[in-house]
C-alpha cells in the first residue's frame, strides 16, 4: 500500500485534463490548496506522482483529524472526499491503476475514522460506495496480492454502516485464489462470532459480515452454508424465507423448501400479493405436487391484484375449452376493477387493445388528468389505431379538465387536442353514447364562451374544431 503522502515507483508525465471526467480546474475547485498545486504543477513532468502525494496528504489529514472539529460537518466532508475520489478515478487510475487502487483503499479506510459523523442522509456512505465501485473496476488491472486484498476487504466490511461495502466481495472474486477465498471466509466467520448477541452496537456490522458470507456461499454453491449464515429473524421473514426456498428448490430439495417457507408466520406470508414470496411459494407447491393449492393462489392473485402473469400460468394449466371461458370472465372482471389505471395496465400487459379501448370509452371519466396530460396524450396516440373513438374521449378529458379548472397555461395544448379530435372525427362511424364532434364543440362554445384565449388558440390553429 502507498504510505502517507507517497506514491509508487516511476515518474511519468501528468496525464492532462483529457483523463478527467470534467475540466481539471473545475475538479480542483473542491480543494483550494490542491487547486493551487494543480495550477502550478499541472505541466510538470512528474505531475502525476506529485498529484498522488497531494491526495495522500489530504487523506492522511482526514485519518489524523477523524471526526474532530477540523474535519467539518458531513456535507463538507462529502464535498472534499467526492473531489478526491474524482481526481483518483479520473486523473490517476486510468494511467496508473496500481497507484489509483492503493489511493482508493486509503479513502475507503476512512470509513473507520469517520464512523461517528452524522450521516443521516447517507451521502457519506454514497461516497464510500462509489469508491468501492471504483476498486472493483480497478482490481482487474491493478492485480493486487490476494492476501493483501483479503485484509483490505475484511477491514472495510468491519466498518460498513449502510451496506456501502457489500458490493466488494462479488466484485473481487476474480482476484482471489482458492486459498485467499478460504482465508477470507475464515476471517469473516471469526469476526461474526463475538458480534452475535450485541445487536445494538454491532448489529449492522454483523449484518454486513453475514451478507458477505452468504455471497461467498452462493459463489461456492453451498446452500447449507447460505442457510447457516442467515440470521434467525431473516429466516422467518418473507423475503429471507423466499431466498432460502428458491435455492433449495433449484437444488431439488423440495420438501426442505416448503419447510423454509412455513417458518414465516401465517399472517405475514401474503402469497397472493405480487412479489418474490408468492412466486416462490407457488413454485414450491407445484414441486411438492400441491397443484390445486397453487392454482387457488394464482387465481386469487388475479382477482385481487390483476396479476397477469399468474392468470396466464393458471390458464395454461386448464383444458383449452375451459381456459377460454375463464379468460373471458377474467377480462370482464378487469373491466370493473378499481382503480381504472390498474385495469388499463392489465389490458396492456395482456395485449388486449380492443379491451383497452372499451375500458377507456366506458370509464374515461375516472382517469385522473392533473399534470399527467402527456401520459394521457400518449395513451390516446397508442389507441387511436384500434379505436379512434377511445382516442377522442381521452383527448376530451384533457380539454375538459383544462377548461373546467381554467388552466390558462395549457389553453394552447387544449386547442391542439380539439383539432386532433376534429381529424379523428372523420374516422368514427358511431359515437355510441358519446357526443359527436360537432355537438361536443357546440357544448364547449356554450359553456366556455368567455375563455377567449382558448378560442383564439383554436382559430389560430385552424378553425373552430
Amino acid at each position: 500500500m502507498v504510505t502517507s503522502g507517497g506514491s509508487d515507483a516511476g515518474t511519468v508525465a501528468f496525464p492532462g485534463p483529457e483523463y478527467f471526467g470534467k475540466d481539471a480546474m473545475e475538479l480542483a475547485s473542491g480543494d483550494q490548496s490542491l487547486r493551487e498545486w494543480m495550477l502550478s504543477e499541472v505541466d510538470a513532468p512528474d505531475g502525476q506522482d506529485k498529484l498522488a502525494a497531494a491526495i495522500g496528504k489530504r487523506l492522511s489529514e482526514f485519518s489524523r483529524d477523524g471526526a474532530g472539529p477540523d474535519v467539518g460537518d458531513c456535507a463538507d466532508v462529502v464535498r472534499k472526499l467526492s473531489f478526491l475520489l474524482d481526481v483518483i478515478t479520473d486523473g490517476i487510475a486510468p494511467a496508473r491503476p496500481e497507484l489509483g487502487y492503493n489511493l482508493l483503499w486509503r479513502l475507503v479506510a476512512l470509513a473507520e475514522t469517520l464512523i461517528d459523523i452524522d450521516d443521516t442522509d447517507r451521502s457519506l456512505g454514497a461516497v464510500f460506495a462509489r469508491a468501492v465501485g471504483a476498486i472493483v473496476a480497478t482490481v482487474k488491472v491493478a492485480r493486487p496480492e490476494p492476501g493483501e486484498l483479503v485484509q483490505c476487504v475484511v477491514r472495510a466490511l468491519e466498518h460498513d454502516r449502510h451496506d456501502e461495502m457489500t458490493g466488494l466481495v462479488p466484485g473481487v472474486f476474480g482476484a482471489l485464489d482458492d486459498r485467499a477465498l478460504s482465508d477470507l471466509k475464515k476471517r469473516l466467520i471469526d469476526d461474526v462470532r463475538p458480534c452475535k448477541g450485541s445487536a445494538h452496537r454491532f448489529g449492522h456490522r454483523t449484518h454486513a459480515l453475514l451478507h458477505t458470507l452468504r455471497v461467498i456461499a452462493d459463489h461456492e454453491g453451498d446452500i447449507d452454508a447460505y442457510i447457516d449464515f442467515t440470521p434467525g429473524l431473516t429466516k422467518r421473514s418473507a423475503a429471507g424465507a423466499a431466498a432460502i426456498a428458491d435455492r433449495l428448490l433449484r437444488a431439488g430439495r423440495n420438501r426442505e423448501a416448503m419447510s423454509a417457507l412455513q417458518k414465516v408466520p401465517e399472517g405475514e406470508r401474503k402469497s397472493e400479493r405480487p412479489g418474490k414470496f408468492g412466486d416462490v411459494y407457488i413454485k414450491v407447491l407445484d414441486a411438492n405436487a400441491q397443484y390445486d393449492q397453487a392454482q387457488t393462489i394464482r387465481l386469487a392473485s388475479y382477482w385481487r391484484y390483476l396479476h397477469s402473469g399468474r392468470l396466464r400460468n393458471y390458464l395454461d394449466r386448464l383444458p383449452e375449452a375451459h381456459a377460454i371461458i375463464v379468460e373471458d370472465e377474467a377480462l370482464r372482471h378487469a373491466m370493473k376493477f378499481d382503480p381504472v389505471e390498474r385495469a388499463l395496465e392489465f389490458f396492456t400487459e395482456w395485449t388486449a387493445p380492443e379491451w383497452s379501448a372499451r375500458l377507456i370509452i366506458e370509464r374515461h371519466m375516472e382517469f385522473k388528468v392533473g399534470s399527467s396530460w402527456r401520459a394521457i396524450e400518449k395513451l390516446a396516440q397508442k389507441i387511436e389505431g384500434i379505436s379512434p373513438l377511445a382516442a377522442v374521449v381521452m383527448r376530451r378529458r384533457i380539454i375538459d379538465e383544462t377548461l373546467d379548472k381554467r388552466k390558462w397555461a395549457y389553453y394552447a395544448e387544449a386547442a391542439r387536442q380539439l383539432l386532433v379530435c376534429k381529424a379523428l372525427h372523420l374516422r368514427i362511424s358511431c359515437y355510441e353514447k358519446q357526443e359527436p364532434h360537432p355537438a361536443y364543440v357546440s357544448a364547449l362554445r356554450s359553456k366556455f364562451r368567455n375563455c377567449y384565449t382558448f378560442w383564439n388558440y383554436v382559430r389560430a390553429a385552424g378553425g373552430w374544431g
